[in-house]
């Protein structure tokens, strides 16, 4: 859904269908008739588990109203029903009941010890007292899988993982609303609804882990392939169409540990700071998520064939699945992982430790005295090590957690590293990647501010330091994580690292800036030019075409080339080499005719093309040396000649069979010949052999 149309259809339907599920099951379950008898399924009968008015505990119900009882009497978890025949049984069973209780009692006939007895029940409706049921939890556990979910996908900007999010965090909503509504049921409850209710737990009971695989194949970068999603999606389809109970409960165990797996994979394949961080708050969700029911009830049921205890603390316990994963999502104090897992593992080994303590006390003193004197001595052993094992426990975990510090000259290298390859927006990221890497603050957040550049140490009611690397930009970092203090060699560190950020920013601002003023020259300069390329160059041109007088054409032509040294001063101008020798010759030919010497001009295959400055510096040097040659050198013809004699290098010579020039002679004409090829980084030969002989090599 890619619109803001669709993404605002998603987030009012997902709440508005997930509430308008709960508010109908609370109705009915408030309208519900209930007898406030707590029944057990022992393995062979239904026993009374706690006494009431009329019912003792341990009484085996066998008849409601006269019919003998099933394991579907008296049962309204679906979590128990093992196929599809079986589960239409059961709604039909759960609609037969709803009928049973619709008198004001109900008759139990229950075995009691030896004898026999039937038992007349009032039957209540329209109370609240369901709500004290442990099932109601259920229901927080949803809305609060909806409400992550929601406040996940509702900003803008949120990709497409945010809305898949969305969808699992909503499909698990609906499983755990479903399940609160018929879990509360004692016995029966409207019958059309319970059998809506639970075919909308059955779908999403498989629906749910599908999309919680996805995600996970989301996180922290996309890696879901085409082909993946159509099995998942494909294989769910096929199991809700044929609705074959025992595929469900495949498919949904397949699912969370192909989840768990595709978890595993993504932190291993990404490792940059922010993907890992990311994959260890996933990774912590999952475990204090799947971790209590794997405990207490996974484990049980796989070696022993039962639970420890009911599924509701455990299912519970799954919320904090989409918590954590909507921190990595939303990447909201990504770093603060680091400090949990710190905490919770402090907590735990203090916990332990304080336990054995105590454990080891008592076994030693009298058993019988718990609440005495033993208690007491255990009592004060413990309040008084908890102050020095917790602090011990907590400087281990701290040399632990961060006994590989980087060094300055590391930490320096590796921001120079990233800043060489990122824009001037980026910096502030950058910095904050390896300020994380060297301290792992236990906060760390982008701020506006007006002060000045620098790390600038705040000591409030929590230590933090202000990292201003950007003018009116700064980076917040709370305590770092294991100290209580920023000592001083961190705080040169920090300075250090804030201050290659500001060089580096303003560098690329800077550049950016002259960059951006060179091109409005070049843009405007490239107007300019082309206004007078296409008026005065199509005037001189055209006077060098069509006039008939020697003299004017060849002064066209000077114009010309002047106009173009003009308008062709910057590099990047090239000209093809049969196009310049052409122009050479053309204004040669201008020069010479008529009563002039006899011209001629040869050039050997040349490779590539020239640039125009160049054209145009050899262009002055040979027209000079074409005058010289027309006024001084009194010769009969002059022959010059191009050529390429290694790659990179132009000879050019001119030769007469004049009298010869003298360097030393009078004008400035061979001088500023001179001048403007050594100028060029070339090398110039004049000699006099029966008439002038010039010869020039230039780098290309």
């Amino acid at each position: 859904m890619s619109t803001q149309a669709g993404k605002t259809f998603l987030l009012v339907t997902g709440p508005l269908i997930t509430l308008t599920l709960l508010a109908t099951g609370l109705f009915w379950n408030h309208r519900a008739p209930r007898t406030g008898v707590a029944l057990d399924w022992t393995g062979q009968q239904w026993a009374v588990t706690a006494s009431g008015e009329a019912l003792r505990a341990g009484d085996v119900v066998e008849s409601l109203n006269g019919q003998p009882v099933t394991f579907h009497t008296f049962l309204t978890d679906n979590a128990f029903i093992s196929d599809t025949p079986e589960f239409w049984d059961w709604l039909l069973t759960r609609a037969q009941m709803f009928s049973e209780f619709q008198g004001d009692t109900v008759s139990f006939g229950v075995a009691r010890g030896e004898s026999r007895k039937v038992v007349e029940v009032a039957v209540h409706r329209d109370s609240w007292e369901f709500l004290r049921h442990p099932a109601s939890t259920h229901i927080l556990v949803g809305l609060v899988f909806l409400l992550v979910g929601w406040a996940t996908y509702r900003p803008p900007g949120t990709e497409s993982k945010a809305l898949w999010f969305y969808l699992l965090c909503f499909s698990m909503s609906l499983v755990y609303v479903s399940n609160a509504n018929s879990l509360l049921a004692e016995f029966a409850m409207q019958p059309e609804f319970f059998k809506a209710n639970n075919i909308i737990n059955g779908i999403n009971f498989v629906l749910a882990p599908a999309l919680l695989f996805h995600f996970s194949l989301l996180m922290p970068r996309d890696r879901a392939r085409k082909w993946v999603l159509v099995a998942i999606y494909g294989a769910v389809a096929y199991a809700l169409v044929t609705y074959q109970i025992p595929l469900h409960g495949a498919l949904v165990a397949f699912f969370f540990l192909a989840s768990l797996v595709a978890i595993a994979q993504g932190a291993w394949s990404y490792r940059g700071p922010l993907e890992r961080q990311q994959m260890k708050w996933v990774g912590v969700g999952f475990l204090l998520g799947l971790g209590p029911w794997i405990l207490l009830n996974g484990l049980p049921l796989l070696l022993w064939g039962h639970r420890l205890m009911s599924d509701t603390f455990p299912g519970a316990c799954l919320l904090f699945i989409p918590i954590f994963m909507g921190v990595a999502v939303r990447k909201y104090r990504l770093f603060d992982v680091g400090t949990f897992l710190e905490g919770t593992a402090l907590y735990l080994l203090t916990l332990v430790l304080l336990i054995g303590v105590d454990i080891l006390v008592l076994t030693f003193l009298d058993r019988r005295s718990v609440l005495g004197e033993g208690a007491l001595i255990s009592l004060a052993l413990l309040i008084g090590l908890y102050g020095p094992m917790r602090s011990a426990i907590a400087r281990a975990l701290s040399r632990y957690a961060h006994r590989n510090a980087p060094t300055r000259e590391q930490l320096t290298e590796s921001l120079e590293e990233k800043l060489s390859a990122c824009e001037p927006e980026q910096v502030m990221e950058q910095l904050e990647i390896v300020v994380q890497e060297y301290l792992a603050p236990v906060t760390m957040e982008r701020v506006d501010t007006d002060g000045e550049l620098g790390a600038h140490l705040t000591l409030d009611e929590e230590v933090s330091v202000l990292l201003v690397a950007a003018p009116g930009q700064a980076l917040k970092c709370g305590p770092p994580a294991g100290r209580q203090v920023y000592s001083s060699e961190v705080m040169r560190t920090l300075e250090e690292l804030v201050r290659r950020c500001s060089i580096h920013y303003q560098a690329l601002h800077q550049g950016r800036r002259l960059a951006e003023e060179r091109q409005k020259r070049l843009e405007e300069r490239e107007r300019l030019l082309g206004d007078l390329h296409d008026g005065v160059g199509a005037a001189l041109s055209g006077i060098r075409l069509t006039s008939k007088d020697p003299r004017v054409t060849r002064l066209a032509h000077d114009a010309l080339f002047e106009l173009q040294s003009f308008l062709y001063t910057e590099p990047g101008y090239y000209l093809d080499w049969e196009h310049f020798v052409a122009e050479l010759r053309s204004y040669g030919n201008s020069v010479f005719q008529g009563e002039g010497p006899k011209f001629a001009l040869s050039s050997s295959e040349m490779e590539g093309r020239i640039e125009r400055n160049m054209a145009l510096s050899i262009f002055r040097l040979l027209k000079e040396a074409m005058n010289n040659t027309l006024k001084h050198a009194r010769a009969s013809e002059i022959e010059i000649s191009l050529s390429q004699p290694e790659p990179g290098v132009l000879n050019v010579v001119v030769k007469d069979d004049g009298v010869g020039l003298e360097e030393t002679g009078g004008g400035r004409g061979v001088v500023g010949m001179r001048a403007r090829v050594e100028g060029m980084g070339g090398s110039f030969k004049l000699e006099n052999r029966s008439g002038t002989y010039l010869e020039v090599e230039l780098p290309l």
